[in-house]
């Protein structure tokens, strides 16, 4: 079931990319001005979800190790 657990890993490392993603769009649309306190926060939960996401494709990479 390796194979099963590969493809699990990769779409779920996709889909926190793609929430990453996200995030980081809204956190331009609000960078300046009175919501740059809220950008900055969205940028940090951006920065993590790619750590997560880096994460996931370790635990993905193990797999075949």
């Amino acid at each position: 079931m390796p194979s099963l657990d590969q493809a699990q890993l990769s779409a779920l490392a996709d889909g926190v990319l793609d929430i990453a993603r996200q995030v980081a769009a809204l956190g331009e649309d609000l960078d300046g001005g009175v919501s740059s306190e809220a950008a900055n926060s969205l940028f940090e939960a951006e920065r993590s979800l790619r750590m997560a996401e880096r994460a996931i494709e370790r635990a993905r990479r193990s797999l075949t190790s």
